[in-house]
């Protein structure tokens, strides 16, 4: 500025435009508005509405963004924002033509350009939403996949555990069958142990001798056992002796004495009235002729006293 004839340091030089939006600002003048904003009747720089996707010199919106409507020169919110895409199986949804772009998965675009959904039935489709391959139990047909016959049938092998369908053979055979050339095959019942791969049998329940991989009834079963006071007979041997038998020293069950009350083995641990115990055999007591008290009516023969005279 100049004082006195000479030039000095204007305030102004601190100062800033007047007008906000100004892009270009000379002598406190606004010469250009920034971006988006335009100036005003009075020369003032005034911001477009964000909503404007393009607009006049005056600020007015020529154009909206979407989801926005143009009404005399303001962008207003669309009332089509609130609506859904006319097309439920579509999952690309273009909304400013209100267009499907992409159906979803296991939807197809009909003759309409509507998506439609595919048959639950089909693994794989064509673009038209024909079958092409179908899930196990159904069976392909013109482009549509129908319930399969074979879901009715039964497995063919009676023995199997595991069965698959698709190629009709036994995968596993249940307990006590084998495989054998692609079939189950029963293990004899008579046997106690098989080879799991063959079915041949290893071991066989009592009665039934093994035999080249069978087993077969056993001669033994018509026989008697040769010990006749045996309880339990196995293998050709006593295993147990019968009540009142005991095994002697050869391992034959022989009767305990009659006389014995109990017993150990062979040897009498106690005797029936009237007996006595002597060197563990029960033998006739000598005082089992008369009492020895005559005018006795009741006498106690095991403590030998008289219970009741006479």
């Amino acid at each position: 500025d100049i004082a006195n004839g000479s030039c000095t340091y204007s305030p102004s030089n601190t100062a800033n435009p007047t007008d906000s939006g100004c892009q270009t600002w000379e002598n406190g003048v606004c010469k250009a508005c920034s971006t988006n904003w335009v100036f005003n009747a009075k020369g003032i720089c005034t911001p477009v509405s964000d909503l404007c996707k393009t607009f006049d010199s005056t600020g007015n919106c020529l154009t909206c963004y979407i989801g926005y409507d143009l009404s005399n020169g303001s962008c207003i919110f669309s009332p089509s924002n609130n609506a859904k895409p006319t097309d439920g199986g579509c999952a690309n949804w273009d909304w400013k033509n209100a267009v499907c772009i992409a159906c979803s998965t296991n939807w197809v675009f009909n003759a309409n350009g509507i998506c439609v959904t595919v048959n639950d039935q089909c693994r794989t489709s064509d673009k038209t939403g024909a079958c092409t391959g179908c899930y196990k139990g159904y069976d392909l047909q013109n482009g549509t996949c129908v319930f399969s016959t074979s879901n009715t049938a039964h497995v063919s092998d009676a023995g199997c555990k595991t069965w698959d369908w698709t190629n009709n053979t036994c995968l596993t055979c249940s307990q006590r069958w084998v495989l054998l050339n692609g079939k189950c095959v029963e293990v004899s019942t008579q046997c106690q142990d098989y080879n799991s791969s063959t079915g041949a049998c290893v071991s066989c329940y009592l009665g039934y001798d093994l035999v080249n991989g069978s087993c077969v009834f056993s001669p033994s079963n018509n026989a008697q056992p040769t010990d006749l006071g045996c309880k339990t007979w196995a293998n050709g041997t006593c295993k147990e002796c019968s009540a009142f038998f005991a095994f002697n020293s050869n391992g034959v069950c022989t009767a305990v004495s009659d006389q014995c009350k109990t017993y150990s083995g062979l040897s009498c641990t106690s005797c029936y009235n009237g007996y006595s115990l002597v060197n563990g055999s029960c033998i006739f007591a000598p005082f089992n002729t008369h009492p020895s008290d005559a005018g006795c009516s009741l006498w106690d023969w095991n403590n030998q006293v008289c219970l009741k005279c006479a």
